[in-house]
């Protein structure tokens, strides 16, 4: 866990959730030639996502447009083939806001980007390998991915019911930063709790994201996808919107500012989380429809936002 965890600092801390705990389960790549880092914990059976970073042996993150991913699943001693895959480089666009203390604003990109195969028919539970191919300087290079897939995650599944947490709204506090860490605040995002959407049966999308605070690096770039996404869409409005979106802090910020300790807030609890940043979406009948871990394309987002909106 140790060597994992520098390993990871030293790229950069990009697409960092391999250093989690919970992403602990997805190791980092076993083959020598480039080194393959997943950028989530959960693969359960079925139809998944897949994402990942891939880098070469200096540390530097790899943007080929593309790689093949070929899929096998560990059967007593010998893998089996599973299929073969395209994985597309999506690259971050948005930048994260950030006040420094003279009152001057900028943004910057904390993540570059990252490879994404959008469904992976994972038809087992136990141990898979993705075998990842890209060419480098002229020459093919491979890095092999070890995958445990699991029967059910702890995280709310597709077509569950989710639990109606009470979360803070605006409402309850005098200022908005004793509730979020993006600076500035974004109003639109903490106008209403989980508890209220499901209770009132409306279709919503909550972030569990924390841009100050972060272990991964990923809450920024996702939070701010989301922010776009709301606001293209035209649910970022303060009234009569469609599909309302919600940011909760993972961390009590108190004790996060104060002691420099992630202590998770209930409702990271109750929803099962074990890492940041994750994406709910949420139909009316208080139902997940999709859910993101870690890195996600704002197409991504808001095709899942049309489909409970309609």
């Amino acid at each position: 866990m140790h060597r994992l965890f520098l390993l990871c600092l030293a790229l950069a801390g990009l697409l960092a959730v391999a250093c989690t705990s919970q992403a602990a389960k997805q190791p980092v790549s076993t083959a020598s030639d480039v080194v393959v880092i997943p950028a989530m914990s959960e693969l359960v059976r079925g139809s998944q996502r897949l994402t990942f970073g891939v880098f070469d042996s200096d540390g530097n993150q790899l943007d080929q447009p593309s790689v093949t991913v070929k899929m096998s699943y560990l059967d007593g001693d010998k893998y089996v083939a599973k299929g073969q895959y395209t994985a597309q480089y999506q690259k971050i666009t948005v930048g994260v806001p950030d006040v420094h203390a003279n009152g001057v604003s900028e943004s910057h990109i904390d993540v570059p980007g990252f490879y994404l195969v959008p469904a992976v028919t994972i038809d087992k539970r136990g141990v898979w390998q993705a075998e990842v191919a890209i060419t480098l300087k002229g020459a093919a290079k491979t890095g092999t991915l070890a995958l445990q897939v699991v029967a059910k995650t702890d995280t709310p599944a597709i077509g569950a019911q989710v639990p109606a947490s009470k979360t803070p709204t605006a409402k309850d506090v005098k200022d908005l930063s004793e509730i979020t860490s993006r600076t500035p605040p974004e109003p639109f995002f903490l106008q209403t709790s989980i508890a209220q959407e499901v209770q009132a049966r409306h279709p919503f999308v909550v972030a569990f994201a924390t841009p100050a605070f972060c272990v991964t690096r990923m809450c920024g770039p996702v939070l701010e996808i989301a922010r776009k996404v709301a606001v293209n869409t035209g649910n970022a409005q303060l009234s009569g919107n469609k599909v309302d979106f919600i940011q909760v802090e993972p961390y009590d910020l108190t004790i996060a500012r104060t002691k420099g300790q992630l202590s998770p807030v209930p409702a990271f609890t109750e929803w099962g989380l074990h890492t940041e940043p994750y994406i709910f979406v949420v139909d009316a009948q208080g139902r997940v429809a999709a859910k993101f871990e870690g890195l996600l394309t704002p197409d991504e987002l808001a095709a899942a936002v049309k489909k409970v909106s309609q």
